[in-house]
């Protein structure tokens, strides 16, 4: 399932409301949450070009004989930039309490806010 624009800006509000009336997010932590959902369309973006490209051959004057089928491949470049925007995601996402141990550092328990309530739980699941 992807995210259609509409959805992440409607959620996005949702969040920051929900948060900010919480005292869970302040204005610095806005630009966070940005980064965040910036890292987290371009995670999304190219996971969708990697699972759409073929294994890519290497090239080379000594495998030039080579049949390319036979060719070692490279490893996928939109999946090594999605694995970045992940690393980058999971970082931010501690930082925002957005993970179990970040939530506990914040001393925000579980039973806080109902999954029907938050709508990162909706979104996120």
């Amino acid at each position: 399932m992807y995210l259609t624009t509409d959805s992440i800006d409607s959620g996005l509000l949702k969040i920051v409301r929900i948060w900010a009336s919480r005292g869970l997010l302040r204005k610095l932590d806005v630009y966070l949450l940005a980064a965040w959902c910036n890292a987290a369309y371009r995670y999304e973006y190219n996971m969708r070009l990697a699972a759409k490209s073929d294994v890519i051959p290497v090239r080379g004057a000594k495998l030039a004989g080579l049949d390319p089928k036979d060719r070692p491949v490279m490893h996928n470049p939109f999946s090594t930039a999605a694995r970045a925007y992940l690393k980058d995601m999971t970082m931010l996402a501690a930082e925002l309490g957005f993970t179990p141990s970040s939530r506990a550092r914040l001393g925000a328990t579980e039973s806080a806010v109902s999954s029907r309530e938050d709508p990162w739980e909706q979104i996120a699941g």
